[in-house]
C-alpha cells in the first residue's frame, strides 16, 4: 500500500505518485496553519491529522487503481493481441468519455486485426495445399535455414521423406544463399540441372523461404517430345493427303492392267500427272519445312528498294501495285529478303479483294527503316497465331510462310509486324530494319 510513495518522475506512476505526495505534503501545512491561525490546541491539530492522513492515503490509493489501472488493462490487451489471442475484450470501468472511446477503438482493433490474421491464415494454409498439387519438388526454410516443410516430389528428390529430415539445414540439402540473397546449389552438376525459384513469406513475426526446384533437363524433354510430336502430326497430316489419291489412282490403274480393260492413254495421262503433282506438292512442302530448321547464314550487301521491287513485281503481272516514298539504300542478304518480300506481297494479293491495288511504301525515319505492305481486303480477326508455325487461316495454307519471313527479318536485326492498317479498309505488314 505504501507502495506509491516510492517512485521516481521517469513514468506515469512516477508523476501521479508525484502530485499524490505533493498533494499530501500541501494538505497536511494547510491543517496545521488553519490551526496556527485560529489557535487550535496540539491536541486538536494532532487529532485532524490522525483523521485526514487515513482518509487521504485511501482516497489516493483508490485514485490510483482506477487512474493507472485502465492503463495497465490496455497494455495487457495488447500484450495478448501481440501473441495472436483475440479472445479478450476490453472492457471499460466508465459509459462514456475518454476512456471509454480510447476502449472502444482498441476492441475495433483488434477485431480489424483478427480478420485481417484469418485472411493471411488461409492464404498460408493455401501456399502449402498448393506446394503438395504440385508435381516440382518444392521446401520451405525458416530465417535459420531450417527445413520446416515439404512436399512429397521434395522427398523422391532426396530419396527419403522429407519429415525425418525436419529442421536439418539447407546444407544437408546442399542448398546456400550466395551474397546477393539468392539460393543455388553448390553442386555443379545439380546447378546445371535445377532451376530454382524462391520467395519470401511471413508467419507469426517469423520470414520464411519458400524454395521451388525446377528441373531444367525435364523441361527440355517434355518440348522436344512436343515438338516431335507436332512435327509428326503436322507431316502426316500431308503426307496423308498426298498419298490418299496416289494410292487411290494407283490402284485403280493397277486393277485395269490386272483385268486387261482398255483405257484411254489421256486417262492414264490424267492419272498421272496428278500423282506427279500431287508427289511434288508434297516434296515442296518437306523441303519448305526443312529450311525452318537449318541456321541461315547471311551475306549481306547494298540492295536498292527501287531495283528489289522492279524485280520482285514481274513475278506477278495481272496484279496492280502502287509504290510510294524515295527509293532507299538496305544493309540485307539479296536471296533471303527477296524471298521475304515475294512472301508477303503473295500474301497481300491473296487475300485482297478484286480490283484493288498492292500499296508498298518506302520510309526512312529516325534512322530506321521502313517498309510497308498494304492491301484492301478483310481484316485480321485473331492477331494472336499470325506467326505461329504451320498454323494457317488458309484452306491450303501450311502456315510456314510469316514464321519465315520473321525469322529473316529478324536476322536483319529488324522486325516485322503485321496488322490492320491505319491507313486503308485492309491489312499492312510492316517492316522494320535499322539504316546502318
Amino acid at each position: 500500500m505504501l507502495s506509491i510513495f516510492t517512485f521516481r518522475m521517469d513514468s506515469l506512476e512516477s508523476y501521479v505518485k508525484c502530485m499524490l505526495c505533493a498533494l499530501l505534503l500541501l494538505s497536511i501545512s494547510f491543517l496545521v496553519m488553519l490551526g496556527l491561525l485560529f489557535d487550535f490546541s496540539s491536541l486538536a491539530v494532532f487529532t485532524l491529522l490522525v483523521l485526514f492522513i487515513p482518509f487521504f492515503i485511501g482516497f489516493s490509493i483508490n485514485f490510483y487503481r482506477v487512474f493507472i489501472g485502465w492503463n495497465y488493462n490496455i497494455n495487457s490487451f495488447i500484450d495478448t493481441v501481440s501473441v495472436g489471442d483475440f479472445s479478450h475484450k476490453l472492457k471499460s470501468p466508465f459509459k462514456h468519455g475518454v476512456v471509454a472511446s480510447i476502449y472502444d477503438e482498441l476492441n475495433r482493433l483488434s477485431f480489424s486485426i483478427q480478420d485481417k490474421k484469418d485472411v493471411y491464415d488461409q492464404n498460408i494454409f493455401l501456399i502449402y495445399r498448393l506446394m503438395e498439387q504440385l508435381n516440382e519438388p518444392v521446401i520451405v526454410l525458416n530465417h535459420n535455414h531450417c527445413l520446416i516443410h515439404a512436399n512429397i516430389p521434395f522427398s523422391r528428390f532426396i530419396g527419403k521423406p522429407w519429415k525425418t529430415l525436419r529442421m536439418a539445414g539447407s546444407d544437408k540439402f546442399g542448398l546456400v544463399m550466395d551474397e546477393q540473397g539468392e539460393w543455388q546449389f553448390q553442386d555443379k552438376k545439380k546447378k546445371s540441372r535445377w532451376q530454382l525459384r524462391q520467395s519470401q513469406f511471413q508467419e507469426s513475426h517469423d520470414f520464411y523461404h519458400l524454395i521451388i526446384l525446377i528441373d531444367i533437363e525435364k523441361e527440355i524433354r517434355q518440348t522436344q517430345r512436343h515438338s516431335w510430336q507436332q512435327i509428326i502430326r503436322v507431316l502426316s497430316h500431308e503426307i496423308r493427303n498426298s498419298l490418299t489419291p496416289i494410292a487411290s489412282l494407283s490402284e485403280a490403274m493397277l486393277e485395269d492392267c490386272q483385268s486387261g480393260a482398255e483405257v484411254s492413254s489421256q486417262a492414264y495421262a490424267q492419272a498421272l500427272e496428278t500423282i506427279h503433282n500431287r508427289s511434288k506438292s508434297l516434296s515442296e512442302f518437306v523441303s519448305k519445312y526443312a529450311e525452318l530448321g537449318k541456321s541461315i547464314n547471311l551475306r549481306k550487301s547494298v540492295l536498292n528498294t527501287q531495283d528489289l521491287f522492279d524485280s520482285v513485281l514481274k513475278l506477278f503481272p495481272s496484279y496492280r501495285f502502287q509504290v510510294l516514298g524515295e527509293a532507299i539504300q538496305l544493309q540485307v542478304d539479296k536471296s533471303a529478303f527477296e524471298q521475304v518480300i515475294i512472301n508477303l506481297i503473295k500474301n497481300a494479293v491473296e487475300a485482297a479483294f478484286e480490283n484493288t491495288a498492292i500499296q508498298i511504301e518506302v520510309r526512312n525515319t529516325r534512322g530506321v527503316n521502313y517498309i510497308f505492305i498494304r492491301n484492301v481486303g478483310h481484316k485480321i480477326v485473331n492477331e494472336d497465331n499470325l506467326f505461329v508455325p504451320y498454323y494457317s487461316t488458309k484452306e491450303d495454307g501450311q502456315g510456314i510462310g510469316l514464321f519465315f519471313c520473321r525469322d529473316i527479318v529478324e536476322k536483319h536485326e529488324g522486325r516485322l509486324t503485321l496488322q490492320n492498317s491505319q491507313s486503308i479498309e485492309g491489312v499492312e505488314a510492316i517492316i522494320e530494319l535499322p539504316a546502318n
